[in-house]
Order: structure tokens, then C-alpha cells, then sequence
């Protein structure tokens, strides 16, 4: 690369780049090699392509915000995937402020610290395609797992009074965590998440330092506004995903405001591609995610409370259900036309209206499952609702597919994915076009659970239920799970599911988790994933030595 300059000739800006990139790996072989040659991690052995072509949107530096590395260009791409593919959702956290105060590169800053970057970096690592950040067989890489530990550490350190950072952390921390298989570790750093974010919007703590640090009162209420709602939202989803009251209050801020700036924030590519520019709409899809959520809220409570493992009652289905599905009707009744999903929408757009049809699958799917003395016309209806919302997340995920490709999918979609596949499969769908919805939901399926132990562990849950139900899966699906078995659930690391997740998922998981449960003396009922597991994949396994035998 220094030939060009040595011979008169200027390099190319591209070029440029790419000698930067290589003397960037050999300046780390360099440093790894220096106590020999065994100390040189095998990741780093071969030049990394996905590296050399890559350009990083989100230029930022590694010191003083992480420990764990100082490659510069290794933490730009992973915030830079962090901006494209998961903050397009799981948004949380003011993406302007975050950037500016990273790249001023001073500890103590109002709205960037280790913490949160830390857990922000090993939130990212599932996206990333550099070798030594991307997850293999579905388990997480060493370097996400690092990441997560000076996370816990920094926490540790963390200062008791609430700060914005503080409770953004704790938010990618659990999402990392939950990603990464170990859903009920998330749960109690989702507990904390909540309980200093409420501290945090009804105190506006820590005041005199922000002024310090040149944030005017103005920005810092509204970088907590964007906190608060934003942390709600989150907890929304992960309590309708478990099948739990939503424990948060209704923030009593105002909800993000959308501003004009001129910093790109807000325009969207999917990175790592190096596509046109697209409108990413963070704010105002982020402004129709908080009124869902308060209805989400209620839903919980509804389906969910404290008498959750009994039965709905009449009055419940007869007042609640149908006020819940028309304040959710007027919610989408109300959308702006420029946030409809049509052929080319970006991916913010695409999940968003996801999460309403998970809203949807899991209150008529309660229904389904728990009701006290519904007719045969209320049992219909709710079939029909969860159909049609199955439909609808196909048709979400084939215009991902078509346009964006699955590579790099919201990790949110496990959960319609999987509420949708049940569906199929408790209304024992066999058309031609079920069929084909079902495969294409495994076959995106099947790429989220190479990037996520969780969605690995939910996939063979899946799979599971069908055997158990013997619900024929389409024959186009065979090789897929047999690749999935062979490849990456034989040869997972640890060979126990633990997961507060539940298996009495709507429809019909707790209806086979049930039959299978006659079958052997004793069983109590399954609750969750956990239980699910280590009744189904032990008698799974066990008939499949019978067999061999």
C-alpha cells in the first residue's frame, strides 16, 4: 500500500481505507504475538474480508469507553450495526446524544459512559459479520461474552443515584443477556432497568451534574423522557413475551419529540451494505411504539395478572378483549401513510407492525387457551383473529426477506415468528399456501437462531411441539431442521435449556406440553422452557435410542 506514495502516485480514498484496515490486523497479530506465538488468538490468523471491504458509518474510538479492546474500527462497527439493526427497534436510548458524548472521549459524560457502551457492544455482537464478534452454531461469541463481563463488572462500580447511562446499560444488558439464551439472568437486570428508570423520571437526578458537563435543563428532561418511554416499550414486549404483568408504571413524561436535524441521524442504510440512504423514522415510529404499549400494558394485566393460571372469566372476554382490540384498531386506524408496510420499507417499519400482530396472537391466543365459558362463536372469532395476524407476519417477513435478506433480522421477530408458527399448527393448517407460510417462517427462522442462542433453543422448542402434536411439517422444511440439529443444536455448549420463557405460549404449546405430560407419571405441568425440555427433548432423545435399539 506505501508503494503508490513512494512512486509519486496518490491512493484512492477506498485505498486508503483498505491499508488502514490491514495494518490495523497486523498492528494487532503484532500485539498478540509478542508473548509468542500460542498467545495469538486463531481468530485473528486469517485477513477477515468482511473487514477489508467494511466502512463503518459510526466512526468513534474504542478509549477510554472499553477495556476489552482497542480497535478502533472493531467497536465503529459494532455501534454501527447497533445504529442499523437494533436500535431501528429497541429504542431506548437518544443515538445523537450517545454520539456526541462518545466521541468527546471524556469519562463523565451525561449521556455516554463505559457502562453503557460495554453492554451496548455485546448487544451488538449477534449482527456483526467480523470473525471474532459473530456467533457460531447459535452460541455466543468469546468476545460478546467479554464484553457482558466488564458490563457486570462496571456495574458493579455504578453509582446507586440514577443516571441516564446507567439505566440504558442495564436496558442493553438485558436484551444482550436474554439474546444470548440466558432470558432469566435478563429478567433481573430488566427488574433493575425499571426501577431506576421510575426514580429517574420522577426526580430528574443529578441536575448539577449535567449542567457541568454543558447539558442545558431543557436537553437533559427530554434525553429522560426518551429513556423512560423508551425503557417502557421494551419491558412491554418482554412481558407480553413472557406471559407477565408489565411491572412498569406508564411514564408520566411527555413522549419523544421528532426535530429536524442535519446530522444524518436520522436516515437509515443497511449497513454493512453501502446502499442509498433511506428515512429510518426512529422518533416517529418510537411515538406510535409508546401508545401500543400502553395498550400492551393493559393487555398484560388483563391476560396475565395475578389469577393467570386460572381462567378468563366470561365478563373479561365479553368487556376487556374487545375495548383492548379496538383501541388498538384506532391505533393503527391512525397511522401516517409514510409509516404503512409496503414492498421496500425499511426494516424499522417492518418490526414495528410486527409487535402489533404479536399483540394481537398473544390476547386472542390467551384467549384460546384460558377462557371460561366462551361460545362457540367467541372460540371462531379468536381463531380467526390469530390466523389472519399469522398471515400478516409472514407477509412482514417475506418483505424483509425480499428486499433487506434475513442476515441480519431484529431478534423481536423470534417472537411473532414463533406465535405465528403455532398458530398454523393449532388450527393443523395444511393448504398449499399454509404450507409455504410455514416455510418461509422456518426458513427465517432458522436464521435468526444462527445469530442467537435464544432463538436457537426457541426453534427446537418448535420443532419439538410439532412432533409432539404430530403435525406434519412441510417436507420443504426436513433438511432445514436436520442441518439445525446436526450443525448446531448437537453441538451446542451447554446441553441444558434454562429460560423463564414460557412454553404455554397461546394456542397450543401447553395443549401438547400436556399430552405429552400424560405420558409420564408424576409430570407436573410445564410452565416454561425449561420444563418444556426437560420433559419433551428428554423423550425425544430417549424414544430415538428405542428406536435405535
Amino acid at each position: 500500500m506505501n508503494d503508490a506514495k513512494e512512486s509519486g502516485r496518490e491512493s484512492s480514498p477506498e485505498l486508503s481505507h483498505l491499508g488502514q484496515q490491514v495494518d490495523n490486523l497486523r498492528n494487532i497479530k503484532a500485539r498478540h504475538s509478542k508473548d509468542g506465538a500460542d498467545n495469538f488468538d486463531q481468530r485473528y490468523k486469517r485477513v477477515d474480508v468482511a473487514r477489508l471491504v467494511d466502512s463503518p458509518p459510526c466512526q468513534v474510538r474504542a478509549n477510554p469507553w472499553t477495556n476489552v479492546t482497542d480497535d478502533d474500527g472493531l467497536v465503529s462497527h459494532l455501534v454501527s450495526v447497533w445504529s442499523t439493526w437494533d436500535h431501528i427497534f429497541y429504542n431506548f436510548i437518544d443515538e445523537r446524544l450517545f454520539m456526541r458524548d462518545m466521541k468527546r472521549h471524556v469519562l463523565g459524560s451525561t449521556f455516554c459512559s463505559p457502562f453503557l457502551v460495554n453492554s451496548l457492544l455485546a448487544l451488538s455482537c449477534p449482527y456483526s459479520d467480523y470473525e471474532e464478534s459473530k456467533p457460531r452454531r447459535g452460541a455466543t461469541s468469546a468476545l460478546m461474552q467479554d464484553f457482558i463481563e466488564e458490563a457486570k463488572r462496571l456495574l458493579e462500580h455504578e453509582s446507586q443515584t440514577p443516571s441516564i447511562t446507567t439505566v440504558q446499560g442495564l436496558g442493553c444488558l438485558f436484551l444482550a443477556i436474554a439474546g444470548a439464551g440466558q432470558d432469566w439472568v435478563g429478567y433481573q437486570y430488566m427488574q433493575q432497568a425499571i426501577s431506576m428508570c421510575e426514580a429517574l423520571s420522577e426526580t430528574n437526578i443529578r441536575r448539577s451534574d449535567a449542567i457541568a458537563n454543558g447539558v442545558g435543563e431543557e436537553e437533559l428532561s427530554k434525553a429522560i423522557d426518551y429513556t423512560c418511554w423508551g425503557i417502557f416499550n421494551v419491558t412491554t414486549m418482554a412481558s407480553l413475551a413472557w406471559q407477565r404483568p408489565q411491572s412498569m408504571e406508564i411514564p408520566m413524561r411527555s413522549k419523544p419529540e421528532v426535530t429536524i436535524t442535519s446530522d444524518g441521524i436520522d436516515d437509515w442504510t443497511p449497513y454493512p451494505q453501502q446502499d442509498h440512504r433511506h428515512p429510518a423514522r426512529k422518533i416517529d415510529l418510537m411515538q406510535q411504539q409508546c401508545g401500543l404499549s400502553v395498550i400492551g400494558r393493559q393487555a398484560t394485566h388483563a391476560m396475565f395478572g395475578k389469577d393467570r393460571e386460572g381462567l378468563v372469566s366470561r365478563k373479561l372476554l365479553e368487556e376487556l378483549i374487545p375495548t383492548l382490540h379496538t383501541q388498538m384498531l384506532c391505533w393503527r386506524n391512525s397511522l401516517p401513510r409514510e409509516l404503512l408496510p409496503i414492498q421496500g420499507s425499511p426494516p424499522s417499519i417492518l418490526v414495528h407492525h410486527s409487535y402489533y400482530q404479536v399483540m394481537i396472537l398473544s390476547i386472542y391466543g390467551a384467549l384460546k387457551q384460558k377462557c371460561a365459558g366462551a361460545s362457540e362463536h367467541m372460540i371462531r372469532q379468536a381463531e380467526m383473529f390469530c390466523r389472519e395476524a399469522a398471515v400478516e407476519v409472514t407477509h412482514l417477513c417475506r418483505l424483509h426477506q425480499e428486499v433487506w435478506g434475513v442476515e441480519h433480522l431484529n431478534i423481536f421477530l423470534i417472537q411473532p415468528i414463533t406465535l405465528s408458527l403455532y398458530t398454523f399448527m393449532d388450527d393443523n393448517q395444511q393448504s398449499p399456501e399454509s404450507r409455504s407460510m410455514i416455510t418461509d417462517l422456518c426458513i427465517i427462522f432458522r436464521a435468526l437462531s444462527r445469530r442467537f442462542t435464544f432463538g436457537m433453543n426457541v426453534l427446537r422448542m418448535v420443532q419439538l411441539s410439532a412432533e409432539q402434536r404430530a403435525f406434519q411439517l412441510p417436507p420443504e422444511t426436513a433438511r432445514l431442521f436436520q442441518e439445525f440439529e446436526t450443525h448446531d443444536w448437537s453441538k451446542r455448549k451447554s446441553r441444558k435449556v434454562v429460560s423463564i420463557y414460557p412454553a404455554a405460549l397461546p394456542g397450543n404449546v401447553q395443549g401438547s406440553a400436556s399430552s405429552a405430560s400424560r405420558t409420564v407419571a408424576g409430570h407436573e405441568q410445564v410452565k416454561n422452557m425449561t420444563d418444556f425440555f426437560e420433559l419433551l427433548d428428554d423423550l425425544n432423545l430417549r424414544g430415538k435410542s428405542e428406536e435405535a435399539e
